[in-house]
């Protein structure tokens, strides 16, 4: 796990561009083709952009393991906190983080005036405005590009090589989906659900989401999957999270049976993931890592 970590986190631990989705495609892909394990891209046209969706094994399992792969934008937001079981405060802090990132695009306009007082004042000043003009230009390129963090491991690089390794191992009697745009939305879970259609409604998709460094380890579920949140929970060391309201909120309700496996902590209903999207996501528990890659092969087997 350690060496997939490295792979999947860091040395392709960046993967919010086409080219760098394209890069990780190919990398796993060749690996996976190598051991003989088939490989298919469903993709889809979104947001001006490519959805693909890289789907492993046969389609026939009744049990598909899930895991976002792309990574979004750095959050400026201060303290940002990551909600797995709720889309609208997701969505108001990525509105919220868009607002910032182009207050600094903004910022180039400054450069106007510093270039009007260039000409108006003495050689010290003309340095500092240098300066100045060289900071506002740094700002300004980094609201356009709107870099991704540099590290991902909540979001979501430990899930995504949890489900690559077990993929590898061939342990499990599961299909694997690789999810494309689910850092910022849930189009690649859309994207997922209309690509099995009815056929869907007799599988059970387990959906693996921020794993690296929680507090607490949830098996969340709707109440009519809860004797399997049970089984899953006691195979991985997880408490079962019910969903009872506000389900249309959350990954849930795109699927008529689904696990949702999340690290995190719980305050005032809701659970939360601190530390994601931001330079501070480089933390892992490798016993929890190995726990949840062990407990999957028990349950999927």
């Amino acid at each position: 796990m350690k060496d997939t970590i490295a792979l999947i986190g860091i040395t392709l631990g960046k993967r919010k561009t086409r080219n760098a989705k394209i890069l990780f495609i190919n990398t796993i892909s060749k690996e996976l083709m190598n051991a003989h394990i088939k490989v298919q891209l469903h993709e889809k046209k979104q947001l001006g952009s490519k959805s693909t969706n890289v789907m492993i094994g046969v389609d026939d399992h009744q049990k598909i393991l899930v895991a976002g792969y792309d990574t979004g934008s750095k959050m400026l937001i201060p303290r940002y906190k990551y909600y797995p079981l709720n889309m609208q405060k997701n969505f108001a802090s990525e509105t919220i983080n868009m607002v910032l990132y182009f207050i600094l695009i903004l910022s180039l306009f400054l450069l106007y005036f510093v270039y009007r007082a260039y000409d108006q004042v003495d050689l010290i000043a003309k340095i500092s405005l240098l300066v100045f003009g060289c900071l506002i230009l740094f700002i300004g390129v980094v609201g356009i590009l709107m870099p991704t963090s540099p590290f991902n491991f909540n979001r979501n690089s430990v899930a995504t090589a949890i489900l690559y390794q077990l993929a590898l191992d061939q342990h499990c009697d599961c299909s694997y989906v690789l999810s494309d745009y689910t850092a910022t939305t849930y189009i690649g879970y859309k994207q997922l659900a209309a690509y099995y259609g009815n056929d869907g409604k007799n599988k059970t998709f387990i959906i693996l989401d921020a794993l690296s460094n929680g507090e607490q380890l949830y098996v969340c579920a709707k109440e009519n999957q809860k004797s399997e949140a049970e089984k899953l929970s006691k195979s991985i060391g997880a408490s079962v999270y019910l969903v009872t309201k506000d389900i249309e909120n959350t990954p849930l309700s795109l699927f008529e049976n689904c696990l949702y496996v999340t690290s995190g902590f719980e305050y005032d209903g809701q659970i939360i993931v601190a530390n994601s999207r931001n330079k501070k996501d480089y933390k892992i528990n490798i016993d929890m890592v190995e726990r949840i890659k062990k407990g999957l092969e028990i349950y999927l087997k």
